[in-house]
């Protein structure tokens, strides 16, 4: 008996496995497929809201800040003298001629200023140049004026402002007064108490004071 044969079905390779199962869905080339899109959170909405309005907030602060800050230099005397000028600078008044006080930059227990435009007191400066003879405006001449018990010299600067300087106290302290207030009524009264408190006068410093 002749055995028949089977032929392979056309589109079959001879001796092929049988068809595999079905390939999972999915893109051509295999690459697996992406998870639903997560959609931005609320915060992120808030943040892109909210990030421009903080920026013109610490804009607006910082410019307030500059405007009430004031540039003053420094002074940096011997340790009595910022021990002065610290218990000084605790004593100030809050207010000056009706004027708050300002910030110094850089901030220091020997400065402070008031007002605008600004008076500004030092603590703890040198000789005033009136009384220094090897300064070119030494004035051998010079007296001082008692203002409520603390005597004061003063010297005209060239922007048309008075500087005054206490001369029995042993710290030497300057207040800067603007010619805007020239006209009005001085600052030097209402500092008198500060001064005498922190710093009494010295005895042993001759200088006339009328």
């Amino acid at each position: 008996m002749t055995s028949s044969s089977i032929r392979p079905g056309r589109g079959t390779a001879a001796g092929s496995a049988s068809p595999s199962s079905p390939a999972p869905e999915g893109p051509e080339d295999g690459t697996a497929t992406a998870g639903p899109r997560r959609r931005p959170s609320a915060w992120k909405y808030l943040l892109v809201f909210l990030a421009p309005i903080v920026a013109v907030i610490v804009a607006v602060s910082w410019v307030a800040y500059d405007h009430d800050t004031v540039a003053v230099a420094a002074v940096h005397p011997g340790a009595a003298d910022a021990a002065r000028c610290s218990a000084l600078h605790k004593a100030l008044p809050s207010t000056l001629l009706g004027q708050d006080s300002r910030r110094t930059s850089p901030s220091s227990d020997t400065t402070a200023a008031w007002g605008k435009p600004p008076v500004v007191l030092r603590c703890g400066v040198g000789t005033p140049a009136v009384l220094d003879p090897k300064s070119a405006t030494y004035d051998p001449t010079a007296q001082a004026e008692d203002i409520n018990g603390v005597c004061w010299v003063d010297e005209k600067a060239a922007d048309g402002a008075t500087r005054f300087t206490t001369v029995k106290q042993r710290t030497y302290v300057e207040v800067t007064v603007p010619s805007a207030y020239s006209q009005g009524n001085s600052p030097l009264p209402a500092l008198t108490s500060a001064i005498e408190h922190a710093d009494p006068a010295d005895p042993s410093r001759s200088l006339d004071c009328a």
